[in-house]
């Protein structure tokens, strides 16, 4: 056999062959899908600005994000924290001299920081006692210091007339608790003369008020029982003689 002969039949076996393999594939090619390995990255690390460090990720490897560090927020100096206390003046409030009525007659005046009204005194009524009188205004006319002879011989005063009377008073009467206490309660005497008032059991001092010279009222003395009822006559000297 000639090398032409030879060589020719070799160039025919491989294009048959060829031929053969790429019909084969061509069947092959809708049976079979071809499946990417995955890719495997480095174990390269790269340094964050916070000190810590990130590895490569992802399907192209690139290094994943650092963490994000929030920025410090300038509040100015910082203000002391000494606790030492710091002196400070204060004028002493001077309250007016007003005057309240309290339920039971008696009156409270402004105290305190801010110049309220003191509370009124509680009194339980089954705890209390009650005052009562009169005033009256003596002598309404002149005594005479004349006598009478009598049938022996005798000499006696004479009295006088029955319209000298003593006269009912209107006025302010204030009770205070002892003989120099605070005020406990002040009330009138009406067109009759007559008071009442209701008061905690204890003794008290009643200051009648008069006038610049005369009437002259002097301070009574009293004491007020629980659940009983004292009686006090006041008399106020007209200065008539």
């Amino acid at each position: 056999m000639s090398l032409t002969r030879i060589l020719t039949s070799v160039a025919l076996m491989g294009a048959s062959a060829t031929l053969t393999l790429g019909a084969y594939g061509a069947i092959l090619s809708g049976h079979f899908t071809i499946v990417p390995q995955p890719l495997a990255c480095t174990e390269e690390a790269m340094l964050c600005p916070d000190g810590s460090s990130v590895g490569r990720t992802g399907p192209d490897c690139h290094f994943a994000a650092c963490p994000v560090v929030a920025e410090p927020v300038s509040r100015g100096p910082i203000a002391s924290t000494s606790t030492k206390p710091v002196a400070t003046t204060t004028k002493p409030q001077l309250c007016d001299a007003d005057a309240r009525q309290c339920p039971d007659g008696s009156s409270v005046g402004r105290t305190g920081a801010d110049c309220h009204f003191a509370e009124c005194p509680v009194v339980r009524p089954e705890a209390s006692g009650t005052l009562s009188g009169v005033v009256v205004l003596s002598p309404t006319c002149p005594v005479e210091s004349t006598t009478v002879t009598g049938a022996s011989g005798g000499t006696a005063a004479q009295s006088p007339g029955s319209d000298c009377v003593p006269a009912p008073h209107e006025t302010t009467l204030t009770i205070i608790t002892g003989t120099d206490g605070g005020t406990a309660k002040q009330i009138k005497s009406d067109a009759s003369g007559a008071f009442s008032a209701s008061l905690a059991p204890g003794d008290y001092t009643i200051i009648t008020a008069g006038g610049e010279v005369y009437p002259r009222c002097d301070r009574t003395a009293v004491s007020v029982v629980e659940q009983r009822t004292t009686r006090v006559q006041i008399v106020c000297d007209t200065g008539i003689r």
